[in-house]
């Protein structure tokens, strides 16, 4: 809660006194999630008032000359404080260092008679604040996927807290843009571009998006997955007018790519928007764009008409549009041809262990590119190799933290001998015991398998290659212990997740009550095995749990086996 001092008699600052509760009908009307509750001074003015969020929020005026001065809230931040979004005000009240309340004012004509142009359409350095947390909260929400403790209801306040912000800026208007696209010039990073892209798709105004494309087709690799994010969040007309444009003849590869990944993301609603058909971008000159088209064709139920131009794709000369053709193929062959399934899977191999010699030589900003894309690649292989099938041998030939990756998304407990070997690995004790429990669905701390923490003055022994960051808060496993745990209960040649076979049904619970990291690896396999249901981790909240009832309604209509 925070304590702010509001004048409070008329129609100050250009509000509107009929969208205020009237004391004197009463004293209580709804306050769209805020509570003003203030004391008076003895000539009737408001001493303090309370700024209060909550959901049945009320004016509540003292009864005491309620009649004679009927109250107003202060004009607040980028606009009329009623003209904000209750969760825009709500993240505001939360000690934004930049909201600059109106001074009091205790002459009566002063405030009768002051020039509306003095009063600022937007105040600068509160919406530099919308613009740099908006940025913060999206890196917060884009990194949680991978987070082994960060669930859903978790998630759900990162997501009002972006959109909260979003919302800010959308009030500021066009006051907002110059905040934004500064950040993106100064930071080149994903999460200013989100911002950045946000409003000028937003707002359609042809000069905000011809200077973040300028800014898009000079950095594309650090850029891009911010913008496609972006198109993803937006509305669904404001999302499909971009698609439309960045799709049509006078587009460019950088447009095409950030369009068609966008429709990856999206689904197949965002397809019927394309200016062009989806083959032309299949056949394109640029491997980025024929990668990226053949990302789009893995997302759509009904792209097995495009069943031959991917599939030429896997002799592509460029190894990333090889591997996105195979996953694409792997993810329609179920469906478009049933028993052609498996030709893809040595091509996409070879890809991934030709993407992990790049990834190890590679440094820096272009290592971590390199080391997203692997994962990506060995995430989706592990969906689509089949449980029972061997792999042992090109399994060997990865990182070792890559295969622990593959072994956790494959589910099959014939590795689960693998994952033990490597908690004796120095640096991977804690993700291999992870994987063990991820597999088994046993938490090594509530049964007896945790090993001792190392004292905190004890100098940790330094780890080359990967780093480990994401593994602090992990238990550590006692490696003899969890050796000798009963663990045979588990069949070979099924897909666990958690200690269960993962059906859709235990998908879908995993999706409402895991870890993020877990409800990916849910979400990912209940999409290949039922293209038509699709759960973002990523996307907001509110729409993850849309997703989730409607996976609950079709298997509550056995539509879903």
């Amino acid at each position: 809660m925070a304590m702010c001092t509001f004048p409070a008699k008329g129609a100050v600052c250009g509000l509107d006194k009929s969208r205020l509760g009237n004391p004197s009908t009463g004293g209580h009307r709804q306050c769209h999630g805020m509570t003003y509750a203030g004391s008076r001074t003895s000539s009737g003015w408001p001493r303090t008032t309370s700024f209060i969020s909550g959901t049945a929020a009320r004016w509540r005026a003292p009864a005491t000359r309620a009649k004679r001065y009927p109250c107003m809230a202060a004009w607040m931040c980028t606009t009329a404080c009623w003209s904000l979004p209750a969760r825009t005000r709500c993240a505001l009240s939360m000690a934004p260092p930049g909201a600059i309340w109106l001074n009091r004012m205790t002459n009566e004509r002063e405030r009768a008679t002051m020039p509306a142009h003095l009063i600022p359409g937007a105040i600068p350095p509160l919406v530099r604040r919308h613009a740099e947390d908006a940025a913060f909260y999206w890196n917060r929400h884009d990194a949680s996927a991978d987070s082994p403790r960060l669930g859903l209801a978790a998630l759900g306040s990162f997501s009002q807290l972006l959109v909260a912000h979003l919302e800010g800026l959308a009030v500021a208007g066009a006051h907002a843009w110059p905040h934004c696209h500064a950040a993106l010039e100064r930071w080149k990073k994903p999460a200013e571009a989100f911002v950045c892209a946000y409003v000028a798709f937003a707002m359609a105004e042809p000069a905000y998006s011809e200077a973040l494309l300028k800014q898009l087709r000079a950095h594309p690799d650090q850029l891009l997955r911010g913008v496609v994010s972006a198109l993803a969040w937006l509305p669904a007309a404001d999302a499909g007018r971009v698609i439309a444009q960045w799709t049509g003849t006078d587009s460019d590869s950088v447009m095409q790519v950030a369009a068609l990944r966008a429709i990856a993301l999206i689904g197949g609603e965002a397809a019927l928007v394309m200016a062009r058909p989806l083959a032309i971008f299949l056949a394109d000159p640029d491997p980025h764009v024929r990668a990226a088209a053949c990302r789009a064709a893995a997302a759509l139920p009904g792209a097995s008409g495009h069943w031959d131009g991917v599939h030429a794709l896997l002799d592509d000369p460029v190894a990333a549009v090889r591997a996105e053709a195979a996953i694409a193929i792997g993810s329609l062959a179920g469906h478009a041809r049933p028993g052609a399934a498996w030709p893809f899977l040595p091509i996409l191999w070879h890809c991934v262990a030709t993407q992990a010699e790049l990834a190890a030589g590679a440094s820096g900003w272009y290592r971590m590119q390199a080391q997203r894309r692997l994962e990506r690649w060995v995430q989706q292989l592990a969906l689509l190799q089949p449980p029972g099938a061997v792999c042992a041998a090109a399994l060997a030939a990865l990182p070792a933290r890559v295969r622990l990756c593959f072994v956790a998304w494959h589910g099959d407990p014939c590795h689960l001998p693998l994952v033990i070997e490597h908690m004796d690995m120095p640096g991977l004790e804690r993700y291999a015991g992870w994987v063990w429990q991820t597999m088994t669905g046993v938490d090594l701390v509530a049964s007896g398998l945790g090993g001792s923490e190392p004292e905190r003055d004890q100098p940790t022994p330094r780890v080359s290659g990967v780093g480990t960051d994401a593994d602090f808060g992990l238990a550590l496993p006692d490696v003899a212990a969890v050796r000798h745990h009963p663990s045979g209960g588990l069949s070979h040649g099924l897909r666990y997740l958690a200690g269960a076979v993962l059906t859709p049904a235990r998908a879908r619970e995993l999706l409402r009550d895991a870890p993020q990291a877990l409800r990916s690896i849910a979400a990912a396999s209940l999409q290949q095995s039922h293209p038509g249901l699709r759960v973002h981790v990523r996307a907001s909240a509110l729409v993850q749990q849309a997703c989730i009832a409607r996976i609950d309604a079709m298997l509550a209509g056995a539509a879903v086996r």
